[in-house]
């Protein structure tokens, strides 16, 4: 409890020390999540960055176009805007479910390539 004018002040300083301290985080974070999408810096550090970050760059990217791709096929050549609604939203879906369960995805994904590759060598082999 603030009592005398010296501690008025004293409480003062320290809280208008405590607002710049603040500010300044605020704005060295505001930067930083700048930085992290400016697309140089994206290319600059995907480049510099390991596989698993490529890796995870690729999954992104198939995320993003099998969303856009399901999207295409609900919509189709309609004007509707419900279905624009509803092929926005399952898009949205399919862009969450491909980067929650993308390890999932590319077991399922693997095995399927080998079932039909496999299917086609014996296929191949009857003849």
């Amino acid at each position: 409890m603030i009592t005398n004018a010296a501690e008025l002040t004293a409480t003062i300083q320290k809280l208008e020390s405590d607002r710049m301290v603040q500010g300044f985080m605020i704005k060295q974070e505001f930067e930083d999540a700048y930085q992290s999408i400016n697309p140089l810096n994206l290319l600059k550090g995907e480049s510099a960055s390991s596989q698993f970050q490529g890796n995870n760059m690729i999954s992104t990217s198939v995320g993003l176009a099998t969303g856009y791709l399901i999207k295409k096929w609900i919509i189709g050549k309609s004007d509707n805007p419900i279905r624009a609604m509803v092929g926005s939203a399952v898009q949205i879906g399919a862009i969450n479910l491909m980067a929650r369960y993308q390890g999932a995805i590319e077991i399922v994904g693997r095995t399927l390539l080998q079932l039909f590759l496999h299917k086609d060598k014996k296929q191949d082999d009857a003849v």
